[in-house]
């Protein structure tokens, strides 16, 4: 619910003005008196300032600057729960003007509808939007109040973290101070040894350091980034991805995204912390830029970006460039220095080109990388034993994205030929499946090497019902982009023998919105005659169509899936 304040563009006039222009309303005295009594009642009620915003997502305002006053305090029952830094010039509103924002989103988990919330500055309070100075929840909320463990959990050293989640501050984890740092020196060390590249602290991780010789207490996770040597986009991106791929390959735990990777600690099972690892470069102009943004002016290449001092980072020497005051100053602007627990990067100062971004073709190969990293070979899928009921016995299965390959080694074991591929090498590491199946390591979105790789695998003449090629795709389609699927249809009608058929596996838009447990890769939502469509484009007749959920559940999960089987005509 946005706050609206209904006379938020009085404050473009002051006093004096609003009186003048009163006083040429051509109204009774009577009618003027109350309108001057309201505007008096307004700017007593503003005078120290205003909560614009609140709600989950944010709490957003105001306030007029009084004397060295450094914080709007957020209360719960009277007393202090968090404490937002007013440092955002506001214009229009007066030389003291400082905007605010932050978010509370646990705050709702905690707060019932007897219970009331206040802002406080300089030891007033100020309204929140146009409710008053106290906030309840509806009175036909059914939460129950849990203020009390609200309280306890902040004695604890719990924060609202940059996410607005209520954990316990990094400042006060040990735990968490002692994995990621054995993990930055981990990493520090293997980047430096195999691409001779600096790791370094960047972003919040930087900036606490240098404010405060500490983490910021509301951050999360721990910053870093490396110089790239290269300046080209695509070489830079190149760059980026053999390192991901060679951290993948040493046992780490990434997440890659567009503009950097989380990289896990391994500590107990199902329990890790994340650093990130940014890419930082010069580009053609020599200007220094950094792949995730900034917001101010970008420095000019320098052997300052290259020759390092130690800094303090919560008792631990940290190495930074000598200019790091000067790179903060660019990430953040000139007021790097003020703290802002509300500041976000994606603020419309934010600078960044996206030439250097990975593609979503390049971040999902390192997902899959990443995915089948640690996977054993497990149960086949439900899909595979319909399928090898529908085939002749020694039919010739093609599957394209095998994954770790466990439906190909059960075609295998039922007595068909098998031939897979995927982009992933994962697949190699299992010596009992790459005995017995024909793998090949390439990227189907390359129309050449998938035409060689058909033509390599496919029986050209089919006899009666005896060796059917079957081009198998389970839980693939849905995972690369329109154009690939198009490509692939196309290579598939070029080289396919007539009889052969296709065997897809794939979400429906009617899984959309349903439970995922794996959430960090790409998908489509492909609707079944949208499929039929696509295949009748390229000459497949389809003999089998159905969407249901039942198809493939796993734990939680219970997609809704498409099954078709289609014969090239």
């Amino acid at each position: 619910m946005k706050l609206n304040n209904p006379f938020k563009n009085i404050f473009l006039f002051n006093k004096k003005n609003i009186r003048n222009s009163l006083s040429r309303i051509e109204e009774s005295s009577v009618r003027r008196y109350w309108l001057w009594f309201l505007f008096e009642r307004f700017f007593k009620k503003y005078k120290y300032g205003q909560v614009e915003v609140f709600n989950k997502k944010i709490v957003k305002g105001w306030i007029r600057k009084k004397r060295d006053d450094q914080f709007v305090f957020v209360k719960v029952n009277g007393k202090i729960i968090d404490r937002i830094y007013p440092g955002k010039k506001i214009f229009g509103r007066g030389k003291k003007s400082f905007g605010f924002s932050r978010v509370l989103e646990d705050l709702w988990k905690y707060i019932g509808k007897d219970d009331v919330v206040q802002f406080e500055y300089g030891g007033n309070l100020i309204p929140i939007g146009n409710v008053g100075f106290n906030y309840f929840r509806s009175k036909n909320s059914k939460r129950q109040s849990k203020v009390k463990k609200l309280f306890d959990k902040i004695e604890e050293g719990f924060v609202f973290n940059k996410y607005g989640r209520l954990k316990l501050s990094i400042l006060n984890n040990t735990f968490w101070k002692d994995s990621i740092f054995s993990l930055f020196f981990s990493l520090k060390e293997l980047l430096k040894k195999e691409f001779n590249l600096e790791l370094f602290p960047i972003y919040g991780t930087m900036l606490g350091a240098a404010r405060e010789g500490d983490f910021i207490s509301h951050d999360n996770d721990f910053d870093t980034c490396y110089i790239s040597k290269e300046k080209e986009p695509e070489k830079v991106k190149n760059e980026f991805i053999k390192i991901c791929n060679f951290l993948i390959d040493k046992g780490f735990k990434l997440h890659v995204k567009d503009t950097h990777t989380w990289v896990y600690t391994k500590q107990k099972k199902s329990f890790y912390y994340k650093l990130d690892i940014f890419v930082s470069y010069f580009n053609k102009n020599k200007n220094y830029e950094i792949t995730y943004g900034y917001h101010g002016k970008p420095l000019k290449e320098s052997p300052n970006f290259f020759n390092y001092i130690d800094i303090n980072l919560s008792d631990n020497l940290i190495s930074v460039p000598v200019n790091y005051k000067d790179i903060l100053r660019q990430l953040y602007g000139d007021t790097w220095l003020v703290p802002d627990p509300g500041f976000s990067h994606t603020e419309k100062t934010r600078q960044w080109d996206k030439k250097y971004h990975l593609s979503l073709k390049q971040v999902s190969s390192l997902y899959w990388k990443q995915f089948y990293e640690d996977a054993n070979i497990r149960k086949n899928s439900l899909f595979s034993i319909f399928i090898n009921k529908y085939m002749p016995k020694r039919s010739n299965i093609i599957e394209l994205g095998c994954g770790n390959g466990e439906d190909a080694f059960y075609f295998y074991k039922c007595g068909h030929f098998v031939h897979t591929c995927d982009q992933s090498t994962n697949v190699l590491k299992n010596k009992e499946i790459l005995n017995k199946i024909n793998f090949s390591n390439f990227d189907v979105g390359d129309s050449s090497k998938l035409d060689i790789f058909l033509n390599k695998s496919l029986v050209k003449k089919i006899n009666g019902d005896s060796m059917v090629n079957m081009i198998y795709m389970r839980f693939f389609l849905h995972s690369v982009t329109k154009d690939i699927e198009n490509l692939i249809f196309s290579c598939l009608k070029k080289n396919l023998p007539n009889g052969s058929l296709i065997g897809l596996e794939f979400r429906t838009e009617k899984d959309k919105d349903a439970l995922h447990i794996f959430k960090r890769h790409y998908r489509r939502f492909i609707p079944m005659q949208e499929m039929i469509n696509e295949l009748e484009k390229y000459d497949f007749s389809v003999l089998y169509s159905r969407e249901s959920k039942g198809f493939s559940p796993f734990k939680d999960e219970d997609p809704f899936l498409c099954r078709i089987i289609a014969k090239k005509m």
